[in-house]
């Protein structure tokens, strides 16, 4: 289990979480469909513009699918248990369970977060009536899983160097 992390993981994630860009997903053109009678998508409020980041999506995966969280390596794991919260508590906590009783269904996870400090969120996550559904099967999901946490990784060895080139320049002995 990992109980890791830090105060800059946490900074980084906070970052991180300001910064990252729209997955595709998450733009949903409500003028044109509003207006063009024959496209198919019913009409989705503006309120739907940034539903989830990268996080929020990772999350409701893995809750999901939680067979998936086997397939992560053990730096993805470590990267995932270090988010600050509401994130990284939650898959800390996610972590215990599978270790535990193996990959469990929303349903039996849903039950087992009763009274847990991320229940409400994970609850929201899974249940919010504007956030579209996983329809992929697993595969799919693992697919689109990893290409996320490539990213997320990709984004925390960037802040590393930027650490490392700010501490270059205040400490030249610290290369």
């Amino acid at each position: 289990v990992w109980l890791g992390g830090g105060q800059s993981s946490s900074r980084a994630h906070d970052k991180l979480l300001a910064n990252t860009p729209p997955l595709p997903f998450e733009h949903v053109d409500t003028e044109s469909r509003q207006h063009d009678p024959h496209t198919r998508a019913p009409h989705v409020p503006q309120a739907r513009l940034r539903l989830l980041n990268r996080f929020d999506h990772v999350v409701r995966i893995l809750l999901s699918r939680s067979e998936l969280w086997d397939t992560l390596s053990g730096e993805e794991h470590g990267l995932l248990c270090e988010l600050s919260a509401p994130h990284g508590p939650l898959l800390t906590w996610l972590e215990v369970k599978l270790h535990e009783h193996g990959p469990l269904p929303w349903e039996v996870l849903r039950e087992a977060l009763r009274g847990h400090a991320s229940e409400d969120f994970a609850t929201h996550l899974m249940t919010d009536p504007l956030i579209s559904d996983h329809p992929g099967n697993v595969q799919d999901l693992g697919v689109e899983l990893h290409d996320l946490l490539c990213r997320m990784l990709i984004e925390r060895i960037k802040e590393q160097e930027t650490q490392a080139i700010e501490a270059i320049n205040t400490d030249p002995s610290a290369l």
